[in-house]
């Protein structure tokens, strides 16, 4: 701990970590072709949701949609993760081989 408490908060590793496995995943499946590559992006988009999608419920608990900008804004990014979920669980389950 700090002076003033804790120093930063302990999601920002959590995104970083995400951030930083979706760009491993993004290099290791374009080089190498592995099947266990496929379970990278999973892992990164699961760190990334565990902060947005708890984050999105409180903002719309306070009343996020007061400001109806930020609160598209903030779902826009929310989506965006999911999205991004769901498209590494379909190519890991996907029965095609990789080339």
């Amino acid at each position: 701990m700090g002076l003033y408490g804790v120093l930063f908060s302990p999601w920002y590793v959590v995104i970083f970590f995400g951030a930083l496995l979706l760009l491993a995943s993004a290099v290791l499946s374009w080089t190498l072709n592995r099947e266990w590559t496929r379970w990278i992006p999973i892992a990164g988009n699961v760190l990334l949701a565990s902060y947005f999608l708890p984050a999105i419920v409180v903002v719309v608990r306070r009343g996020g949609f007061a400001q109806p900008t930020k609160m598209i804004t903030r779902m826009g990014v929310v989506a965006l993760v999911v999205i991004s979920l769901l498209v590494a669980l379909s190519n890991k389950f996907d029965s095609r081989p990789i080339k």
